[in-house]
């Protein structure tokens, strides 16, 4: 697992999403067409995300069931959270089966619901500087879903700028929910 910096207890992906991406042809729009090599995770993501594979979870699952150190990781957790989807428009939702398939696994509380947000747009092309605000200030928590006893773990796909997960966390710390820790499926690259 690769360790994740930030605000919260702990943070971890499980592996990196891309090991390689060439750009083999460039579009006259600016698009272009690229030879991307996946680690297994990365491309269970991918599957199930942009292909809409949800026998993708089953695989993931597999993969963490196996892993000592996620083992480790999660046995100090007591309830799951989701970061909100970014594209509501999917036949499912990734992040939501992959966290019910976590939850169910291994014994954790689940609560879908009680991350939100009311920005209805994808900040993935946003300038950095300017999407921790866009998150922060467009969040929504439902505390009273919520005990600052429990250790908490925001679960989220993919960790590029981690934006998205400090926000959440920043929101939750401020207001004395301080157990949190942070795991995503994979990491890209340009966040290294």
């Amino acid at each position: 697992m690769i360790a994740l910096y930030g605000p919260w207890n702990l943070g971890f992906a499980y592996d990196k999403h891309t090991l390689r991406s060439v750009l083999v042809e460039e579009y006259s729009n600016g698009v272009g067409k690229f030879d991307t090599e996946r680690t297994e995770m990365g491309n269970l993501v991918y599957q199930l995300k942009y292909r809409y594979n949800l026998s993708a979870v089953t695989r993931i699952l597999e993969l963490l069931s196996n892993s000592e150190d996620f083992k480790k990781f999660i046995a100090n957790i007591d309830t799951i959270l989701i970061v909100p989807p970014s594209n509501k428009a999917r036949p499912f939702q990734p992040v939501f089966e992959v966290a019910k398939g976590i939850s169910e696994t291994f014994n954790k509380q689940f609560l879908f619901n009680a991350l939100d947000t009311t920005n209805i747009e994808q900040i993935k092309n946003i300038d950095e500087q300017d999407k921790y605000a866009q998150v922060k200030n467009s969040l929504s928590i439902r505390y009273s879903l919520l005990n600052k006893d429990n250790n908490y773990l925001i679960f989220d796909d993919v960790f590029d700028s981690g934006n998205t997960l400090r926000a959440y966390v920043d929101a939750l710390k401020e207001n004395g929910y301080n157990n949190i820790s942070v795991f995503t499926l994979t990491k890209t690259r340009i966040s290294d």
